[in-house]
């Protein structure tokens, strides 16, 4: 049972996807709330849950990578709302 993100996702047809009509910045720091959150479930959770967590922390943070790597991702308005995310979690 997946905490966030779904190990075998269905795969999308060609040319439905188009990066950069998203808002990389954005998208980024969805995926960093969600590293916040399963890494609290990593440090609490059941030892179920805890494995779980451990799994989704790698798609979780390549998907980060992915985000980072795209042309209008704004790495100081990122780290302005890191920031703020941390704030709330630690």
């Amino acid at each position: 049972m997946p905490l966030i993100y779904d190990e075998n996702p269905k795969r999308m047809s060609a040319g439905g996807f188009n990066p950069a009509k998203c808002n990389a910045t954005k998208c980024f720091l969805s995926h960093f709330d969600n590293s916040l959150y399963l890494t609290f479930m990593l440090q609490h959770g059941t030892r179920l849950e805890r494995r779980q967590a451990s799994n989704e922390l790698v798609i979780c943070e390549r998907k980060q990578q992915y985000w980072a790597r795209q042309p209008n991702f704004d790495s100081q308005s990122a780290e302005r709302e890191i920031q703020k995310s941390k704030r709330r979690w630690l």
